[in-house]
């Protein structure tokens, strides 16, 4: 009974909704949100962050960088260990397959234009060195993107 008289409070950073309120949607305009062209992206176990000198530290490898995006214009290429953003460490999360979802949700509180500095390692053994990038709009998903009839194809 005690769940149906006191329901439970629910807490939402404030951070995770206050950017709709100073830039909110307008009809007829697609909301952009903002993108640096990395579509897959892994969190490093402890082990292999040990390998790569980052002991007790969150990291990212880069899975894949898309042509002709923010990224491949910044320089990151597969393999590459991303250790901060904008010099801060990333969060520690509880499983590092949760990683790119947390950098993704703190790529998606910035706006499109906004530069972004990823501290990296290019490879084992390589010093650690920053790369700049200014995010730029996501492109639309076929389900959002216009639509043509082909007439000599019917459809």
């Amino acid at each position: 009974m005690a769940s149906i008289s006191e329901p439970p409070k629910f807490y939402t950073p404030a951070r995770d909704f206050m950017q709709s309120l100073t830039d909110p949607i307008v009809a007829g305009h697609p909301q952009q949100l903002p993108w640096m062209g990395i579509p897959s992206m892994r969190g490093l176990d402890k082990d292999v962050a040990e390998a790569f000198g980052l002991k007790n530290q969150p990291a990212i490898e880069i899975g894949e960088v898309l042509p002709n995006t923010p990224a491949a214009a910044a320089g990151l290429a597969r393999g590459n260990i991303i250790v901060k953003v904008n010099g801060q460490p990333l969060e520690r999360p509880d499983e590092p397959k949760e990683l790119p979802g947390i950098l993704a949700r703190q790529l998606r509180r910035m706006k499109v234009g906004e530069k972004v500095t990823l501290s990296i390692l290019p490879a084992s053994g390589q010093p650690m060195k920053d790369v700049t990038l200014t995010l730029e709009a996501m492109p639309m998903r076929a389900n959002l993107a216009k639509r043509y009839f082909a007439e000599d194809l019917g459809f």
